[in-house]
C-alpha cells in the first residue's frame, strides 16, 4: 500500500499552472462567447460537422428511397395479382356461359 499511497500523494500534489494558463483560459472564454453569438445554423453546420450531416442525410435518403421502392413494388404486385384474378374470372365466366348454352341446347 505504501507504493499506492505515494502515487496518490504525487498525483494530488499541488502544482503551479503553466505561465500561459490564464491566456489559454481567456482565449477559450472568448471563443465560447463568439460561438454563442453565432446563429445556430453556423454552429451546427460548422465545417467539421458538414460531412457528418451530409452523410446522415444521405443515409436517411437511401433508407427512405428503399422503403418507398419496396412499397411501390408491393403495390405493383398487388395490381398484377388483381389483373390476373380478373382475367381468371373472365375466362371462367366465358367457359360457364359456353357450358350453359350447351346444356340448354340439348
Amino acid at each position: 500500500m505504501d507504493r499506492m499511497e505515494e502515487q496518490l500523494k504525487q498525483a494530488l500534489q499541488r502544482r503551479d499552472p503553466s505561465p500561459d494558463f490564464s491566456a489559454r483560459v481567456m482565449a477559450r472564454i472568448a471563443e465560447e462567447k463568439t460561438r454563442r453569438e453565432q446563429p445556430w445554423w453556423q454552429v451546427w453546420f460548422a465545417p467539421g460537422r458538414r460531412m457528418a450531416f451530409a452523410g446522415g442525410l444521405a443515409c436517411l435518403l437511401l433508407v427512405g428511397a428503399g422503403v418507398g421502392y419496396r412499397e411501390i413494388r408491393e403495390r405493383q404486385r398487388a395490381l398484377e395479382a388483381r389483373d390476373q384474378i380478373m382475367q381468371a374470372f373472365q375466362i371462367t365466366g366465358t367457359q360457364l356461359n359456353r357450358v350453359n348454352r350447351m346444356v340448354h341446347q340439348q
